[in-house]
């Protein structure tokens, strides 16, 4: 897990508490503020999402680069 998907998670529950205690105290700016962050939350844990795929498909490309020039080097012995 990287920064983006722990900072999102972090927005996301923030914004909820914010929503709900804007519906408590009957203030709409605060219900959108709540729903804001939310969005916002789910956006930076997207991110890193895609972060962490694209790291995971570098690493498998590396790997299978790795294992094809040990094949090469087998052969060449």
């Amino acid at each position: 897990m990287n920064q983006n998907q722990i900072s999102g998670k972090i927005d996301k529950a923030a914004g909820k508490v914010k929503e709900e205690t804007g519906k408590i105290v009957k203030d709409q700016n605060l219900v959108n503020e709540g729903r804001a962050d939310q969005v916002k939350g789910n956006l930076k844990e997207a991110w890193g999402n895609t972060q962490e795929a694209a790291r995971s498909i570098a690493e498998d490309i590396s790997e299978g680069m790795n294992q094809d020039a040990d094949k090469k080097d087998r052969r060449a012995s």
